[in-house]
């Protein structure tokens, strides 16, 4: 299995990260009373939501990543996670944006899949 880069940023930055577990039940509305409740899955992903800022080397690193070794999200891979420090199995969701920020900076936004 793949490995995130050594070589680029292993945190996000702090102040634009954010975490949510997966909706995991499903609702059915009754005639009368209040609506049934259930659970949908069992082993539910958590989503988080991450800027890394990178020097333009280090996203260089992180497209080669992203569109050869993870098939442009399509490939889990190993990554330590930002808050608890264990590995864990993740998928990229979507694309990765990238903003200029200053001298030879980006900060590359993307929605990680922690996997259960």
């Amino acid at each position: 299995m793949a490995q995130w880069p050594a070589t680029i940023p292993q945190k996000p930055r702090q102040s634009d990260y954010s975490a949510a577990d997966v909706e995991a039940t499903i609702r059915t509305s009754m005639d009368a009373g209040p609506e049934k409740v259930r659970r949908r899955y069992t082993a539910v992903p958590e989503l988080l939501t991450c800027v890394f800022v990178m020097t333009i080397d280090e996203h260089t690193t992180f497209q080669t990543f992203f569109r050869e070794t993870i098939a442009r999200g399509a490939l889990p891979f190993d990554w330590i996670h930002p808050e608890t420090g264990v590995a864990v199995v993740c998928r990229i969701i979507g694309v990765p944006t990238r903003r200029y920020r200053g001298p030879l900076r980006y900060a590359v936004s993307m929605q990680i899949e922690v996997l259960p």
